[in-house]
């Protein structure tokens, strides 16, 4: 996966937990999200 497709998963997050980056409980959950993404996870 590209770095395009993380920004894109990270707006999808963003979307469905309607979160910004400023919140850094979220922020980690995001992070999680897209790590399981890149990872072929979930």
């Amino acid at each position: 996966k590209s770095f395009s497709d993380v920004l894109a998963a990270f707006e999808d997050v963003q979307k469905i937990t309607h979160c910004s980056t400023g919140c850094g409980g979220c922020h980690q959950k995001v992070l999680d999200i897209i790590s399981e993404i890149m990872m072929g996870g979930k």
